[in-house]
């Protein structure tokens, strides 16, 4: 059973109890065990961005032992976590972001560097593990309406960055795609191969335009998008004051077709 079987046609779900968080259940297709619940799609609240929102009250078929918890979280909703492997290298992409990655991202956030290639005034510098906690916990959806979705890359394992779609916008069809890799993780092609697996997963649900803007100096960046399909669409001049000097911006986008 594979992701896009969670997320798309949800006739049965393995539930796997994430003991250090109890109103929240995990997801993997690699575990040999968990409990098999039989959810017909009605009784799903939601089945979009890769997400399934199910009110727990409404499942039948939860074992006793999860009774008390039942009880108390029945208003409540879970998410599972997805993970996304690549087929060409030790990598993949994580969502939800855990609070245990914290000091992980911190550590790889804090460089200098990196805001200024990002170009972006609300990305702190220093950053803090304050900072990653916020950024974790930050909301991602109104109600059932989700509008940001944030991966975590992990290459061999290890946290190496983080990559994801905002504005996510599902009457037109479009998101903004975003993404940074750590300093010591840059040069081995992690951003590119990434962003691929991000665009794969966007066409699964179904986001038809993905769009983004570089800092005219981040040619890396722009490496990385025009290997994925992305072309430029125009140019923001003096859309960024750096230090004392202003920079361009150089917009790009892509259609899945």
């Amino acid at each position: 059973m594979g992701i896009n079987h969670v997320c798309c046609k949800l006739y049965r779900v393995i539930l796997i109890l994430d003991r250090s968080r109890p109103d929240s259940f995990r997801y993997d297709p690699e575990y040999s065990t968990g409990i098999k619940v039989k959810v017909p799609v009605i009784q799903y609240l939601q089945c979009q961005a890769g997400h399934a929102i199910i009110s727990l009250h409404r499942i039948k078929g939860l074992p006793k032992r999860f009774s008390v918890m039942h009880q108390l979280f029945k208003d409540a909703c879970f998410r599972v976590t997805m993970k996304i492997r690549s087929a060409r290298m030790n990598l993949e992409i994580e969502e939800p972001i855990d609070i245990g990655y914290a000091d992980d991202i911190a550590e790889l956030a804090n460089d200098r560097s990196l805001v200024r290639s990002i170009g972006s005034h609300s990305f702190p510098y220093p950053y803090t593990r304050e900072d990653a906690i916020f950024f974790i916990e930050s909301q991602r959806s109104y109600g059932n309406e989700i509008f940001r979705i944030d991966f975590l890359i992990k290459f061999d394992g290890r946290p190496a960055g983080v990559i994801g779609l905002s504005e996510i916008n599902r009457t037109d069809s479009n998101a903004h795609v975003g993404y940074w890799v750590g300093r010591k993780f840059r040069g081995r092609g992690i951003a590119t191969e990434a962003l691929h697996l991000v665009v794969k997963y966007s066409t699964e649900i179904k986001i038809h335009r993905l769009y983004t803007s570089v800092v005219e100096f981040n040619y890396a960046s722009m490496v990385v998008l025009m290997r994925n399909g992305f072309r430029i669409e125009g140019r923001e001049e003096d859309a960024i004051r750096i230090g004392r000097k202003y920079y361009d911006f150089i917009k790009f986008a892509r259609l899945n077709r």
